[in-house]
């Protein structure tokens, strides 16, 4: 739908679910070569699903139809929904069981090749380094180092796999590190706040703050950890076993 500007505006919903759900009471072929796999993490989901792929309309279906269940079952808890009672959590069970099926079918669940695992887990790496020196100078030409890549190509697989580019993660973890500081130490100015978490510009560590919280540092200082639910509850982006 467009909106009055012009441009198109966008919605998206979606379904998280613990793996332990695919778990299958007995050692039949769906639980030795699709469950098992999809639980280990060595099968993965498709990116996407056309249109016009045979599956799409009843994967589309049960989804809709699991969106329905929560909404005249399930209690609202801030942006998410939680499912209570046996029968609701069984049908919505049957018809993710039944996407799978239909993915499975159309042989759009494929196993994760050794050289990506390799890359996750060398990405893993990256994530830990940045954890680590987030508050020092961090160069995208030693992050590349990590993944044995160059920055273009580094760049690209980091905002294909976390959905930001690194610059933009780095930024993030660093202003949840200031927020924190802010409300946990009154004691340190926020200079000293902005250069303990990497930021050597002032200006810069302002607008980025505003930019993630809606607020200047000072402002969200004054409110403190009661008025500013970001400092404790901001999530990360990446977060993986």
């Amino acid at each position: 739908m467009r909106n009055e500007e012009g441009s198109f505006d966008f919605s998206e919903k979606a379904l998280l679910f613990e793996p332990h759900i695919l778990e299958s009471a007995g050692a039949d072929d769906a639980a030795a070569h699709l469950l098992d796999p999809l639980q280990s993490g060595s099968m993965i989901f498709p990116d996407k699903i056309d249109a016009a792929n045979p599956c799409f309309e009843e994967f589309k279906r049960e989804y809709l139809n699991i969106l329905e269940i929560y909404r005249t079952n399930g209690v609202q808890s801030g942006d998410q929904f939680l499912l209570s009672g046996a029968a609701p959590q069984l049908r919505v069970r049957a018809s993710m069981m039944n996407m799978l099926a239909a993915l499975e079918e159309q042989h759009l669940l494929q196993f994760r090749d050794k050289k990506e695992d390799e890359r996750i887990r060398d990405l893993k790496k990256v994530m830990l380094y940045i954890r680590q020196n987030y508050a020092d100078r961090i160069y995208l030409s030693d992050l590349a180092k990590i993944m044995n890549m160059n920055e273009q190509y580094f760049c690209r697989f980091f905002k294909k796999q976390i959905g930001v580019t690194p610059i933009a993660y780095i930024n993030e973890f660093r202003i949840r590190q200031a927020a924190r500081m802010l409300n946990e130490h009154p004691q340190v100015s926020i200079a000293e706040v902005a250069l303990e978490c990497g930021f050597g510009n002032m200006g810069h560590f302002i607008e980025e703050f505003k930019k993630q919280t809606g607020e200047a540092p000072l402002e969200f200082r004054k409110k403190g950890i009661a008025g500013n639910p970001y400092a404790s509850s901001l999530a990360e982006i990446f977060q993986k076993n």
